[in-house]
């Protein structure tokens, strides 16, 4: 399915909803789980997870919410916050 990757809105109402074939929400935790899968691989090349990193800007609201909600599910397991930096290309 496409979808306005810049249409935040939609995007929240699909997380909020309740509907577990919502083709947005699916998208989100695709996005989620390969973020998740870069970060773990390097957490265990580097011995631990990031307390920060560097990231190009997300061009897209959708690409934005995949990040935060990805290290805020981080920080609630493990009790370790992950400070952004944002960089531009």
């Amino acid at each position: 399915m496409n979808f306005d990757k810049n249409d935040r809105q939609a995007i929240e109402n699909a997380l909020h909803g309740t509907d577990p074939k919502n083709p947005i929400a699916i998208a989100v935790a695709k996005r989620i789980s390969e973020f998740s899968t870069n970060l773990f691989k390097q957490a265990g090349e580097n011995g631990k997870l990031p307390t920060e990193v560097m990231l190009i800007k997300p061009e897209t609201e959708f690409d934005d919410i995949v990040i935060r909600l990805t290290l805020q599910e981080i920080a609630n397991t493990t009790g370790q916050k992950v400070e952004i930096h944002w960089v531009t290309q």
